[in-house]
């Protein structure tokens, strides 16, 4: 996660300059988001020179115009880095998950994953009963009752899709391995 990004959700002046302005033209210009942005992240290191913080920010932020952009760029960005769909099955790529953890810290996790399913849903979906249906069948059933990822393992994944799952003698250990506790050491382990 880059530390700047981070700060976007507290960014209180930019967010309410934006609703101030939604509907008009004038638009919360990139410069004074950056500006914004690197205050609230020089008050957590205050004795960090100026000059880490102004490559922070223009690293960050060259991708994105306005706010606006930013807005919506910055999910769909975070989604497209950490999330990986694999037989219609949405996991966070295995080297990322100890970052992942992190992130949704600050991100809600149902933000990035619908930001992930953005190219894939059209409002077509929206006016069709029997298209939206299959959509949610295919793309949305793990997250009926969480939005909790795993990461994708692809050893694990065999274990659980050829051989049953983890709950039999053979891998009796796997109520210890998907511990909260547990998962994240060994991911990062990989």
């Amino acid at each position: 996660m880059i530390p700047i990004l981070s700060q976007l959700l507290c960014d209180n002046e930019s967010l309410f300059e934006y609703e101030r302005y939604w509907g008009t033209s004038r638009q919360v210009s990139i410069g004074q988001v950056q500006r914004r942005l690197i205050a609230l992240e020089r008050q957590n290191a205050p004795l960090k020179h100026d000059s880490y913080y102004e490559g922070l920010a223009k690293n960050a932020l060259a991708a994105y115009r306005d706010l606006p952009d930013l807005i919506g760029g910055i999910p769909y960005d975070l989604a497209k880095e950490y999330l990986i769909s694999v037989n219609h099955e949405l996991y966070v790529k295995a080297d990322r998950f100890t970052e992942w953890m992190e992130l949704i810290k600050q991100f809600p996790p149902l933000l990035l994953i619908s930001a992930f399913f953005a190219d894939k849903f059209t409002s077509a979906l929206q006016k069709d009963r029997r298209k939206m249906m299959e959509f949610a069948n295919c793309f949305l059933k793990q997250f009926k009752h969480t939005v909790q990822l795993l990461p994708y393992i692809p050893a694990f994944n065999y274990i659980m899709e050829k051989e049953g799952g983890l709950n039999d003698c053979k891998h009796s250990a796997s109520c210890v391995f998907f511990s909260p506790l547990f998962l994240p050491t060994f991911v990062a382990s990989l």
